[in-house]
């Protein structure tokens, strides 16, 4: 042995350094996450959507998932569509009475988003998350666009069949 009895304590007090910088670094990671993972931002201005996922859930595409997740928050608050069934039976033979009660609900989004920018991602330990915004202003620019453009095409049929009823064509007309 070249280096004598202190070798040996050396290597334990190198292992010792290492897994104590490991486990800073596992500190410094949650200190390090944005303001937007621990609470939610206010911004009157954008609709927002923030989501996670677990990366033990979807192990390699947990961020995917996390993006995913986050634009379908963004488009529920944009556009949330409701719909409830209740239904009530009630049977009688003879003396007994029997009733049963079922409840359904269900929501789905049916807003088709563009215009919406990444804001950030983090991913710790275990989760990945991520932050999209739309702004208020730019998304009423799009459905004004898009109203507009409907209307176009609506108009354009609505030209076409009163040229049809002009020429005598009404199945034409109809069709348009």
């Amino acid at each position: 042995m070249i280096c004598g009895a202190p070798c040996p304590l050396l290597i334990l007090l190198a292992a010792v350094a290492m897994f104590a910088a490991g486990c800073g670094g596992a500190r410094n990671l949650q200190a390090t996450a944005p303001g937007w993972v621990t609470s939610l931002p206010v911004d009157p201005d954008s609709y927002l959507g923030i989501a996670s996922a677990p990366k033990a859930s979807y192990p390699g595409r947990a961020m995917e998932v996390a993006k995913e997740r986050a634009l379908g928050d963004l488009a529920r608050t944009i556009s949330v569509k409701v719909a409830s069934t209740t239904s009530l039976n009630t049977l009688q033979q003879d003396d007994l009475i029997r009733s049963s009660f079922r409840e359904q609900s269900q929501s789905s989004s049916d807003a088709d988003l563009e215009g919406y920018e990444l804001v950030g991602t983090f991913e710790s330990e275990t989760e990945c998350w991520a932050y999209y915004r739309l702004s208020r202003a730019r998304w009423a620019q799009i459905v004004a666009a898009r109203k507009a453009a409907a209307t176009e095409v609506a108009l354009g049929f609505y030209d076409s069949a009163r040229e049809a009823v002009s020429q005598g064509d009404p199945m034409t007309a109809i069709h348009r």
